[in-house]
């Protein structure tokens, strides 16, 4: 099985590399990692049309390699078919996302701007995020304190799913309670309303 592995919190976030790594063991997949080179939350599914984009191979924390692109989520997605796999994988997943999507905001996350990328291409995808209740951590770039193994362990056990059961659609949107375990039931619902409101910081 071949996977394309993306994400909007960088090519460093822990969350990418603990979803590596029990993707290949629990799947025995090929994930190639395909991140951008800084933080890009928030950027939906843009794409760079006007500036150059670098692939950087670069080494991981644990030893193996991935692509950096000095651009959004979205560019990965477009780079790591059409430049570094040169063909569409079996799944686009995206994440694991620092930070839960669950309202109608979605349209601004590049983590499922990733994901919409990759079903546009015609993958199935899915885009996977952590409910955080630390805002500061949310935005953060690296390693941060957080357990990502089991949330990974969910994701493998929807990726399953999806694969055997063919569900009907072009995007899954998983988000995983803080504090849940590989027991926790999964429930497919529908979005909420807003979760944030708006303000504008003056300087």
């Amino acid at each position: 099985m071949e996977i394309l592995l993306v994400n909007d919190d960088g090519i460093y976030s822990n969350g990418l590399l603990a979803l590596k790594s029990v993707l290949t063991e629990e799947l025995d997949a090929k994930v190639t990692i395909v991140a951008p080179t800084n933080q890009q939350s928030g950027v939906g599914r843009a794409i760079s049309l006007f500036v150059p984009l670098r692939i950087t191979k670069t080494r991981l924390a644990d030893g193996d390699y991935g692509y950096a692109v000095s651009g959004t989520p979205t560019d990965c997605v477009i780079l790591g078919i059409y430049k570094i796999l040169k063909k569409v994988p079996d799944i686009v997943i995206s994440g694991i996302n620092v930070g839960e999507n669950l309202g109608t905001e979605i349209t601004t996350s590049g983590t499922l701007g990733a994901a919409f990328e990759g079903a546009h291409h015609g993958a199935k995808a899915l885009a996977c995020s952590l409910q955080i209740s630390k805002d500061h951590l949310k935005f953060k770039e690296g390693e941060m304190p957080i357990d990502f193994i089991t949330p990974a362990k969910i994701v493998v056990k929807v990726v399953k799913k999806y694969l055997d059961q063919d569900f009907p659609c072009d995007v899954i949107n998983l988000n995983i309670p803080e504090g849940a375990t590989e027991k926790t039931p999964i429930e497919i619902t529908r979005l909420g309303s807003r979760m944030y409101t708006t303000c504008i910081e003056e300087r």
